[in-house]
């Protein structure tokens, strides 16, 4: 990154992990980086100041905010292969905000900035609650992001059955509608929105018909 560029979006899903990205395109990194290389990862939430969250020295010591906590990783094996890449496992809703990255090699200092969305998934069923024998229920899907999903896809079951249109399923978007439920609606469904920059969510909803 440079200055006066506008940073790089990265989405994810609260409660997940995320993936945040900063790696050499031609990694061509001292086998013994971590004894004289080091990395730097600092955080501006949106709510201001600015704080390091995890820094690996020469010698590989790691340090940070304290307590430092275990949803913040490096990986070891990716810093030899020039992978600086942070992992948030799960993201939290604090995360949110700005990141700075800072790689020190031995004969140059390279840079990561970025900035990380986190969103909320929910599935609301209406009506809610234990259904009967020929109710209907409408299921609605949704990620807290502005911009509209690319597609929207539906499925049922521990095993993922694809759900398409029928008599039994009315679907548009992210909304699905079973006008006459049966038992064998009880149980899992789920939808998986996917967005222009490739983020996908999954979502689920615990159906349950007496």
């Amino acid at each position: 990154s440079g200055p006066g560029k506008e940073l790089p979006v990265v989405w994810a899903q609260e409660g997940a992990p995320v993936h945040l990205p900063c790696s050499l395109k031609s990694p061509n990194l001292d086998p013994n980086f971590l004894r004289r290389g080091g990395v730097i990862w600092q955080h501006q939430p949106d709510s201001g100041g600015r704080y390091t969250v995890l820094s690996v020295a020469p010698g590989g010591l790691r340090s940070g905010r304290q307590p430092l906590h275990p949803h913040v990783q490096l990986e070891e094996r990716g810093l030899q292969r020039g992978d600086f890449s942070l992992w948030l496992r799960p993201a939290l809703r604090t995360d949110a905000g700005e990141y700075h990255a800072t790689v020190r090699l031995p004969n140059r200092a390279l840079s990561c900035s970025l900035r990380l969305r986190v969103g909320q998934a929910s599935m609301i069923a209406s009506p809610s609650g234990v259904l009967k024998l020929s109710d209907w229920v409408l299921l609605n899907c949704s990620f807290s992001r502005p911009d509209r999903p690319v597609s929207v896809h539906w499925f049922q079951g521990q095993n993922r059955v694809p759900v398409y249109n029928s008599p039994r399923h009315f679907l548009a978007e992210t909304f699905l509608l079973l006008p006459q439920v049966s038992p064998l609606d009880s149980g899992t469904w789920g939808c998986v929105l996917t967005y222009r920059d490739g983020f996908n969510v999954s979502i689920t909803y615990n159906l349950k018909v007496l």
